[in-house]
């Protein structure tokens, strides 16, 4: 028994070195070739149809390949016209964009896919009364480019895709989806005189 626990151990070792190894490769070459996408960006999605206005959000892309996102619509933010980009949508289907409907932060991974990155992020669904209605994910490809300003702008394009309750968001098909385009940069990192200046500032204590 103690000879087979340890060889368990062992296999559980190399298994685990394993997954640390490819995690490291893909650190090192997200740094190598995708180094700046690392940190976070103020995007704006805008219908690839023209059907509706802006939405805006922000991401944070850490190096290790994970996303966390919030977005205008988190609380039911709509902007008026957000509806005709549903134009094509059967609303009695299940899981169909609904009026008005909140979604959570979004969760989700990326990876460097040649000269761009791959995406997906999840956000869980509600109606205005808090009842869980299904998730919305996003699914995409991220161009990253050098802006003017020497900060880092992206581009893309993506699909936004709802799904109900009883679908599966990862494999399933959903109920609908939306072609987006969106731009956006990076939220610029302080300078050493920004904060020289935060240092030297005058706290104000409220009591």
């Amino acid at each position: 028994m103690r000879v087979r626990n340890v060889a368990i151990l062992l296999v559980l070792a190399v298994v685990g070195t394993a997954i640390v190894s490819h995690i490291d490769g893909l650190v090192a070459r997200a740094d190598q070739e995708f180094g700046f996408v690392a940190g976070s960006f103020a995007l704006t999605f805008t219908d690839a149809k023209g059907n509706a206005p802006p939405l805006h959000m922000w991401s944070m892309f850490t190096r290790d390949g994970q996303i966390l996102s919030s977005h205008e619509t988190d609380f039911g933010f709509m902007p008026a016209g957000t509806l005709q980009s549903f134009e094509g949508c059967d609303p009695d289907v299940p899981g169909a964009p609904r009026p008005n409907e909140k979604h959570t932060a979004g969760f989700g991974s990326w990876y460097p896919d040649g000269a761009s990155v791959a995406f997906t992020v999840l956000s869980r669904r509600y109606d205005p009364s808090g009842t869980p209605i299904g998730t919305v994910r996003a699914t995409g490809t991220a161009w990253p480019s050098l802006l003017a300003n020497n900060n880092i702008g992206v581009t893309g394009t993506g699909f936004l895709d709802f799904f109900g309750t009883s679908q599966d968001p990862v494999t399933g098909t959903p109920a609908c989806s939306i072609d987006v385009t969106f731009r956006g940069e990076q939220i610029p990192k302080p300078t050493s005189d920004i904060i020289l200046l935060l240092k030297h500032t005058p706290r104000v204590s409220i009591n």
